[in-house]
């Protein structure tokens, strides 16, 4: 399993969606090739949302293109998040050892893009 970490913006004027239907709308479109296992969704107070996906993939490589694959597919067909814009969709590395700086767990009051 590797961890994706996806950005989103909304379109502009967009009404606001909550971090729940993002979650809820990512699970109805994903599709059993897609390889999703877990997902969590965090917005801040500008609408804009940060995902960890976690997908069932041979590599990083493999894990982004399904994760976009996936997430492009989502802003496509639902409502909710039409005219969204990702602009981040990279495989990050949590292992302790990697020096990353990105972790599993995120500080309350940590704005997504900051990170």
């Amino acid at each position: 399993m590797l961890a994706v970490l996806i950005r989103m913006i909304p379109a502009p004027g967009a009404d606001k969606a909550g971090s729940g239907v993002v979650e809820e709308v990512v699970w109805a479109t994903a599709e059993p090739q897609d390889g999703l296992e877990h997902l969590t969704v965090i917005d801040d107070a500008e609408g804009r949302f940060g995902l960890m996906a976690f997908m069932s993939a041979v590599d990083k490589v493999r894990a982004t293109a399904q994760a976009r694959k996936l997430i492009d597919r989502a802003v496509r067909r639902a409502g909710a998040l039409r005219g969204w814009s990702v602009v981040e969709c990279s495989a990050v590395d949590l292992s302790r050892e990697s020096g990353s700086g990105v972790g599993l767990i995120v500080p309350q009051g940590t704005r997504i893009f900051d990170m």
